[in-house]
């Protein structure tokens, strides 16, 4: 097989398997509950398994070679589980949560986001105030919003504030398929959230954090004000602003869509690619340095502390660190002049990675990163030496085409089962923006450390230009018939399976083994039978769906793949609607083909909504009409009073739904109620939402 198929790179990759045991380690020690594995209780036993290992190595006269892997691979999952557990805030006796206070000090852990009405940033809690106040140290996350009362105050990554401690656990994802949030701020040590006015806040210190991110955010507001003053078109402001710093809080959503649905969000998030490229431009510029005496060890730190300064600047998100432990370790193989193994470099700068942010590992743009240069390691070299073209230039369009194809297969079964969509011009949209977005990180890397005026404001339309032609290009993609496919119901055991499937024809195409083609083969019919089989079974689906917008409803009617929406809010674009109901919608049908109807309901009354033969009344107060005999669910909802009669002699034994509008108190109320008429309910307050079908 030819030489730089990297997959079959000769030579022991340990980084590979060290990472794979790590990590197992990580996710087995994050399905277990916290409170039932104690640090010292890891720490003994990793500590006993290392020692039994260097016994077994190195004391034993016999030979014990063939219990060393299993000792490391117990070594590895206890030490993947022992640096989780020491990760993990609820696991330490300081945690917030196990004392009692009414006040909280702690820092801005993060560049806070602004909007219209509120900030919002986490929050490090480094002590909490008694009722005597008396002040002791404390540990935790909270995500704060902070409620504006004017445009005075402005808030800094490290600023130490002082407010009252009234956290509340952050919601679940109640509906089918929609954003965890929760679980989202959980993957970053975050269970909590507080809502305060800015009247109850008092800060402390100013810009307490670290030093070095401190100062880089600093320097990275400086030069994005910089780019304020030379870019006068607010897109071209936001495009070059998140591309070259990864700057995107005056990002639009609008905007941010388009290149969702083009399959090319990936420039805007500071990459690898980004990385590359201030290396390739710092290390052509200084080979000079190489024909010097001790020039080249020169430009290995002029460049290594270049790439980290940069890393540092864009907020070091996970594909950045990537890139920079990677680089790293690429320029130390090259003074060293060591051959280096991709893969094993690729998986060496993950454990790393992991050793100090553990939970990490959930995240999906980690993940994604990942994936997305172990295709570019494994998959692209096939396709570039399998498909020989001679012609220089067509052979540049042929290896990105396979690039773009490579990143994108590996990538698929994550953005199908997290994003239930698929950019279906990908290659078009990443061959159209490739060498323009290059060129515009160019030109902004020029401006931002340019200090003449006259070259800025020529740099600047120069941004704005190519701006311009990126988007009308993206636009023009996105308007394309079936640009995406969404409400792709993905579920894990597809995710398992597709990668499978990839891993196994890639293993066989690169040793031309027909037994690892044919096991794919077979995998791939088993993808294709499951997930068409949930296709029929969505498309077949004739029913009720109660979702929980918490106070307010949303009542959907199925009918083989017809859909009528009812709701007490605007329209369909409302928040609630979009992005609690859309993601399991769109599973039946197009969000454009759903008939959706607002409905007013006063105090003390009732609706009955009807659809595809279904009936739900909405009871609202503690008015029951006389016409409920046909109808297939009751809500209640905004019972306050407690004094809902629920003896509807009118009404069929169908089941009863308590919504969110209700009070705790008469939640409790209803179901005792319930509970002596002997019929059944559903409590939706605080709950997953309901699914009720009919048999045809």
């Amino acid at each position: 097989m030819v030489k730089d198929v990297i997959v079959l790179e000769k030579g022991r990759m340990p980084f590979v398997r060290i990472f794979l045991y790590f990590a197992l380690g990580i996710a087995v020690r994050s399905c277990l509950p916290v409170s039932l594995l104690s640090n010292e209780f890891f720490f003994i036993v990793v500590l006993l398994a290392v020692s039994v290992f260097l016994y077994l190595n190195f004391l034993c006269k016999s030979d014990m070679s063939r219990w060393s892997s299993l000792l490391v691979f117990i070594i590895l999952v206890l030490l993947g589980g022992l640096v989780h557990q020491f990760n993990e805030p609820r696991s330490s006796n300081n945690y917030y949560q196990y004392q009692s206070g009414v006040y909280l000090i702690g820092k801005i852990a993060d560049e806070p986001i602004e909007n219209d009405k509120n900030w919002r940033f986490p929050f490090q809690i480094d002590y909490i105030i008694d009722s005597l106040l008396e002040m002791k140290p404390a540990e935790g996350r909270v995500m704060l919003t902070i409620k504006k009362t004017s445009d005075v105050n402005h808030y800094f990554y490290g600023d130490q504030l002082l407010i009252p401690n009234r956290t509340t656990t952050v919601s679940k994802a109640y509906n089918p398929k929609q954003f965890d949030y929760a679980q989202y701020l959980e993957n970053k040590n975050i269970y909590h959230q507080a809502y305060v006015e800015e009247e109850n806040i008092s800060l402390l210190y100013a810009r307490k954090g670290n030093v070095i991110i401190s100062k880089a955010l600093q320097f990275r507001e400086n030069l994005v004000d910089k780019f304020k003053g030379f870019i006068a078109d607010s897109t071209a402001l936001q495009v070059s602003s998140a591309l070259i710093f990864g700057y995107r809080q005056d990002f639009s959503p609008d905007l941010l869509d388009a290149f969702v649905k083009t399959g090319t969000v990936h420039v805007l998030s500071v990459s690898g690619l980004h990385v590359g490229i201030v290396f390739f431009l710092l290390n052509s510029l200084l080979r000079y340095l190489d024909r010097y005496r001790n020039g080249r060890l020169v430009r290995l730190y002029i460049v290594l502390f270049a790439v980290w300064v940069y890393v540092v600047l864009t907020g070091m998100a996970p594909a950045i660190l990537r890139a920079g432990i990677m680089i790293s370790f690429f320029l130390v193989a090259e003074l060293s002049g060591r051959k280096q193994n991709n893969l094993n470099t690729l998986f060496s700068s993950a454990f790393f990675i992991l050793l100090i942010n553990p939970k990490l590992l959930f995240d999906v743009g980690f993940q994604l990163s990942y994936t997305a240069v172990l295709g570019l390691f494994t998959m692209y070299p096939l396709l570039n030496t399998t498909f020989v073209v001679k012609h220089k230039l067509v052979n540049k369009i042929k290896q990105y085409i396979f690039i773009s194809i490579a990143a994108q297969l590996f990538t698929a079964p994550l953005v199908l089962y997290y994003f239930n969509q698929f950019p279906n011009y990908f290659l078009l949209g990443n061959l159209f923006i490739a060498i323009p977005s290059t060129l515009l990180m160019y030109v902004g890397i020029v401006l931002a450390f340019s200090p003449f005026h006259f070259l800025n404001k020529f740099l600047g339309a120069v941004i704005e230009y190519l701006n311009e032609f990126i988007l009308s290009g993206l636009y023009s993609v996105e308007r394309l018939p079936y640009a995406v496919v969404s409400g792709v119901d993905f579920s894990i055991l597809h995710v398992c399976l597709l990668y499978s499937i990839i891993v196994f024809v890639t293993l066989g195409w690169n040793k031309r083994v027909g037994l690892k083609i044919m096991l794919s083969l077979l995998l791939l019919i088993i993808l294709v039978t499951t997930f068409y089989l949930n296709v029929f079974r969505l498309s077949t689906f004739h029913g009720i769906k109660i979702y929980n917008i918490n106070n307010d409803f949303a009542i959907a009617f199925f009918k083989r793949g017809k859909v009528s929406l009812f709701s007490n809010v605007e329209s369909l674009q409302h928040s609630k609607i979009k992005y609690n109901t859309w993601p399991d919608i769109e599973r039946y049908t197009t969000i454009n083909s759903v008939k959706f109807e607002k409905v007013k309901i006063t105090a003390d009354s009732t609706a009955v909504l009807k659809g595809y033969g279904l009936q739900v009344a909405i009871i609202h107060g503690e008015y029951v009409p006389p016409d409920l005999e046909d109808c297939d669910l009751i809500l209640f909802r905004q019972n306050v009073k407690g004094r809902q009669n629920l003896n509807l002699q009118e009404a069929p034994n169908v089941p009863y739904i308590f919504d969110g509008s209700n009070t705790e108190k008469n939640v409790n109320q209803l179901i005792q109620q319930a509970d002596s008429l002997k019929r059944s309910y559903y409590i939706l307050k605080d709950n997953f939402s309901y699914v009720w079908s009919k048999q045809d």
